[in-house]
């Protein structure tokens, strides 16, 4: 379980993605409950004014994630840069 803190800020690299439960055979999830006051922000990390859609891939979620992943009060900007046919969280089985 990785559990993201409110008001945190993570800042992804160009192709730079999470991933969870990926042909790893086992089980794993995300809590990331942010509050009004202090969202959780996934975010590029292009220089501010510089970042763009697609600077970074996505968060996927793969078969084996677990039950009780929550993204509440997140902001996720900038990504979608895998494939055109994902967007910025991609959910597979």
């Amino acid at each position: 379980t990785l559990t993201i803190e409110p008001g945190t800020t993570i800042k992804f690299t160009q192709g730079s993605q999470i991933e969870v439960a990926y042909n790893s055979g086992k089980y794993g999830k995300i809590i990331a409950q942010g509050t009004a006051s202090e969202p959780i922000i996934f975010t590029s990390a292009a220089p501010d004014g510089a970042q763009s859609n697609g600077d970074w891939d996505a968060i996927l979620l793969y078969e084996g994630t677990m039950s009780g992943t929550i993204f509440d009060n997140c902001k996720i900007l900038y990504g979608g840069g895998y494939t055109s046919s994902y967007g910025q969280i991609h959910i597979s089985n």
